[in-house]
């Protein structure tokens, strides 16, 4: 027979990116100095919020089809003698014509009988950039002025003048980066009109392991299968970072 191979693309699984509104403060203030000049303030500010999530779903493998190799050759319509299909955990149900995100959240093991939902293949990182420019200017002025009438007669005369003005431009940008890793939640295995369904049921919180999970045959019963870890009864079996 043909063997067909099929692979998860960064059309099923985008990137995505949104923003927060551009928040803008600006503050103005002029005080007047009578007779001598003026001292102006501006001062504005800007803050935006970024936030990307990405996935490593992009090649990972999607089905394996078994075709009648005559039948796929001619490209006559025909249904595969075999499949096994790889499903993975999604916020929606997966969608091939449009985009899907995967969902992380799932049911975590930390021990026998103690079990809770949790965050698994989730990383979250913030970035934050501030910046500011200041800029001040200062001018200082001395007019002078005589006046001379006959009989001589001084009579002198100074103005000063001073303005000033300060200036500042901040910014601040805050990014998070959130990464997904793909959690497989279910194989299906087709064989000549029979299905064989694998679901992972609960992971290991330590490894990402499944440790729970069933099988439903042909006649629709599910068979359960539940792996006790090493590490949670023999301390030496346990992660070197403890």
């Amino acid at each position: 027979g043909t063997t067909v191979y099929e692979f998860y693309t960064a059309k099923d699984f985008p990137l995505f990116a949104s923003n927060t509104g551009l928040t803008k403060k600006p503050y103005f203030q002029k005080i007047i100095i009578p007779l001598i000049g003026s001292s102006t303030f501006k001062s504005v500010g800007y803050s935006q919020g970024y936030c990307v999530e990405l996935n490593d779903m992009p090649g990972k493998l999607r089905s394996i089809s078994i075709y009648n190799h005559s039948q796929y050759i001619n490209a006559q319509e025909t249904t595969p003698v075999s499949m096994t299909e790889y499903i993975y955990h999604t916020q929606e149900t997966f969608s091939s014509v449009s985009p899907n995100k995967l969902s992380n959240n799932v049911l975590l093991l930390y021990g026998d009988r103690d079990f809770k939902s949790g965050s698994l293949g989730e990383t979250i990182e913030f970035y934050t950039e501030m910046s500011q420019n200041s800029s001040f200017t200062d001018e200082l002025g001395l007019s002078a002025e005589m006046d001379i009438q006959p009989p001589i007669v001084f009579a002198p005369s100074f103005w000063v003048s001073n303005n000033s003005s300060s200036s500042d431009f901040r910014t601040v940008t805050t990014t998070k980066v959130i990464h997904r890793n793909g959690i497989l939640h279910k194989v299906l295995q087709y064989n000549e009109g029979s299905l064989i369904s694998t679901e992972n049921l609960a992971y290991d919180a330590e490894t990402g392991f499944s440790l729970f999970s069933s099988v439903t045959n042909n006649f629709d019963n599910p068979i359960y299968s539940y792996t006790y870890p090493a590490h949670w009864f023999v301390p030496g079996m346990q992660g070197s970072y403890k």
